[in-house]
């Protein structure tokens, strides 16, 4: 899940923090539970540890744990408790965030964002905004942060990010940005079945067909074919389809097929 992800940067922020030396048998023991994605025995061992020695970095680690077991009621006291001391940490806040979302409180949820987009602008937490207002049916708002994390690092994460939002939103500007980024990145089979989508809902059958025909092109994998051929006859271009077949060599046995479809007997026959 998405609130994973700040889990493992805090993982590996803080765990350099801790001096190798000092780390005892309970240390270990809780590492040996994380890895047995035994999460809640680890939160219990760091939770224990911070109360004998008030370490904030056992905090963390027990709050960390208390995320990844879901045990989000638990994680949410422990980091508005931390946050209290740490009002500032970016992380945290949108941790905090994510928790009020899933959990449905969104007005918590936008409050504890919008600190954290006060305090950086960055993907996460633009993100974050965009998330809530999908959530609250603000496409206006969410495609507007959702836009920006995607003109800040055009990857292919935000790019997904504001095409979730557009496909609530305006799905025909998915359209231009998706040919844009694949001119910019070249053609994958990810990108065309996302290009398929805004297509489908535009009624565009020509664009489907070239879009079928070009992954075929690059993938020469025969479903794309087949999946142009179909559409093809769907919309009575059978020539279309037949010569397609015949000029990039498919399958004779489907060759065969589309040709009784026709009813081109004597190809049928030949072949």
């Amino acid at each position: 899940m998405y609130y994973k992800k700040y889990i493992f940067i805090f993982i590996l922020f803080y765990c350099t923090l801790l001096d190798a030396n000092n780390l005892d048998i309970n240390i270990i023991k809780a590492m040996e539970q994380q890895r047995a994605s035994k999460y809640n025995e680890a939160g219990a061992i760091y939770d224990n540890l911070y109360k004998q020695s008030l370490n904030d970095e056992f905090n963390l680690r027990a709050i960390m744990n208390y995320v990844l077991a879901e045990d989000f009621s638990k994680a949410k006291s422990r980091s508005l408790g931390y946050l209290q001391k740490h009002k500032n940490n970016i992380q945290l806040l949108l941790l905090v965030s994510e928790i009020y979302l899933i959990q449905q409180d969104l007005p918590k949820s936008k409050k504890y964002a919008q600190k954290a987009l006060t305090l950086k602008r960055n993907n996460q937490s633009l993100d974050l905004m965009s998330k809530i207002y999908l959530k609250q049916k603000d496409y206006k708002n969410a495609y507007k942060y959702a836009n920006e994390s995607f003109i800040m690092s055009k990857n292919e994460y935000t790019l997904n990010r504001l095409l979730v939002v557009l496909l609530k939103y305006k799905y025909k500007k998915a359209i231009p940005i998706l040919k844009e980024y694949i001119n910019l990145h070249g053609l994958s089979e990810s990108l065309t079945a996302k290009l398929l989508i805004f297509y489908k809902m535009d009624k565009n059958v020509e664009a489907m067909i070239d879009s079928y025909k070009k992954i075929y092109y690059k993938t020469k994998k025969i479903a794309y074919a087949k999946a142009a051929v179909e559409l093809l006859l769907v919309n009575k271009k059978d020539d279309e389809a037949i010569s397609f077949l015949v000029k990039n060599k498919i399958d004779d046995k489907y060759l065969f097929d589309v040709y009784k479809y026709s009813k081109k007997n004597i190809k049928a026959y030949k072949l």
